[in-house]
């Protein structure tokens, strides 16, 4: 009976250290599977995450860039004048005559200012009369203006200078540019005092027209408007400043051509390309 209640008594601590073992193992167990799972959730995935369509956001974005105002230049300039005219030159030299924008001097914005004589400056845009001005060099300009500014003229239009006018052309802005003239040395035909009509006097053209002699009037029907107006014309020692040359005359089809005075001049005529 002694015997068997010391087996008992020494049992039950064994059994307490072993239960009280197992509980610590398994809240070790707990403890272990508790940080791998946190570390799975913590380590990247292998999974390939799948990108969104792009392809609307970025026909929507190039839409929205469309709309957005052009950047301007130091000048005022947008976009549409980046194009690249340095190969043409920004001062042109004008005599009297008719110079066509595009043809004879580039589109953009200039200055126009007077270096010798006196005359008129007109630019046409269409039936538009963009300039009227009476220019002179080396004169008071509160009387007669000697530079004039902000002129902005687009391919197609045309500058006319009349009188003993010389002009220089600074351009600050060039957006076209100039295909140019061909004259040869022929003259077309001489012409007296009288009235001549194109087309029944002489070939229909475009002419560069000189005082051979004399002096007098000579006018065209079509007058400014890419014709000759000049009441002054040929060679006098009374009017030194008489003109004796004008360039890039239209004598159309119908135009009637008037010299007056003692006047000869002669016309020769613009060559023009052969039709491809």
């Amino acid at each position: 009976m002694c015997a068997e209640s010391k087996t008992r008594h020494s049992v039950l601590p064994a059994t307490i250290s072993a239960f009280v073992l197992l509980l610590l193992l398994c809240g070790l167990g707990f403890w272990l599977l508790s940080c791998m799972a946190s570390f799975q959730n913590d380590s990247p995935s292998d999974e390939v995450a799948v990108p969104p369509n792009t392809d609307n956001e970025a026909a929507a974005a190039a839409k929205n860039l469309e709309k957005r105002p052009k950047p301007t230049q130091p000048d005022g300039s947008t976009g549409a004048e980046l194009s690249d005219f340095s190969h043409v030159a920004t001062t042109h030299w004008l005599s009297s005559g008719n110079y066509t924008v595009g043809i004879d001097i580039p589109a953009g914005k200039f200055v126009a200012v007077a270096k010798s004589g006196f005359g008129n400056l007109f630019c046409y845009t269409g039936d538009v009369t963009v300039v009227s001005e009476f220019m002179g060099y080396a004169f008071d300009e509160s009387i007669i203006t000697g530079t004039l500014g902000g002129i902005e003229l687009e391919e197609g239009s045309v500058v006319t200078v009349t009188g003993e006018l010389e002009l220089a052309l600074h351009y600050s802005k060039v957006t076209s540019d100039v295909t140019g003239r061909s004259y040869g040395n022929v003259v077309g035909v001489t012409l007296g005092v009288g009235t001549y009509t194109a087309g029944v006097d002489f070939e229909p053209g475009t002419y560069n027209i000189s005082a051979v002699s004399g002096e007098g009037g000579i006018t065209s029907s079509n007058g400014f408007r890419n014709g000759i107006d000049e009441g002054f014309f040929g060679y006098s020692s009374a009017y030194p400043l008489n003109t004796s040359f004008v360039q890039n005359v239209d004598l159309y089809e119908g135009v009637k051509l008037t010299i007056s005075g003692s006047l000869e001049v002669a016309l020769n005529p613009e060559i023009k390309a052969p039709s491809s």
